[in-house]
């Protein structure tokens, strides 16, 4: 074999080398398990209207995956809005579009959005563009029914 030819294969194994650590870095990076954050929630009966907010606080850098509030609205749900997050500096984040998802033959009683934002470490209220609606009882201290996932 000619040193050319056995430069060629060091290259080409050189190649699929890189490829290969490029995707296994790529893949861990992404491979991040989505959490729950947040969960104010209760089997309990709702109310509407929070009188409290609906906030989460965070010790590490975050991406935010799905935020869902709960409009059960006395059995007739809500036509969904939007949901955005406020810093504890008043900075304001989204507000994302809610997209509707029925549950015990309640249309629009869950509002799911999808902001895909990261966020540094700080404390975060739940901004839900019709709280009217937004469910809340006792159980969860008067703050809007809310779970937030994260990666």
């Amino acid at each position: 074999m000619s040193r050319y030819e056995t430069a060629k294969k060091i290259m080409l194994f050189a190649m699929i080398f890189a490829i290969f650590v490029c995707g296994i870095a790529m893949l861990s990076s992404d491979a991040k398990e989505e959490m729950l954050i947040l969960d104010l929630s209760s089997s309990a009966d709702a109310q509407n209207n929070p009188a409290n907010p609906a906030t989460f606080t965070l010790n590490n850098y975050y991406t935010i995956t799905r935020i869902r509030t709960y409009h059960w609205n006395y059995g007739k749900g809500a036509m969904p809005g939007n949901i955005g997050l406020r810093d504890q500096s008043g900075n304001w984040y989204g507000p994302w579009p809610a997209y509707g998802e029925s549950e015990m033959g309640v249309t629009n009683a869950y509002w799911n959005a999808y902001p895909g934002v990261n966020l540094p470490p700080g404390t975060y209220t739940i901004k839900d563009s019709d709280p009217r609606t937004w469910s809340c009882n006792a159980d969860t201290g008067w703050r809007g029914f809310v779970r937030v996932w994260a990666k």
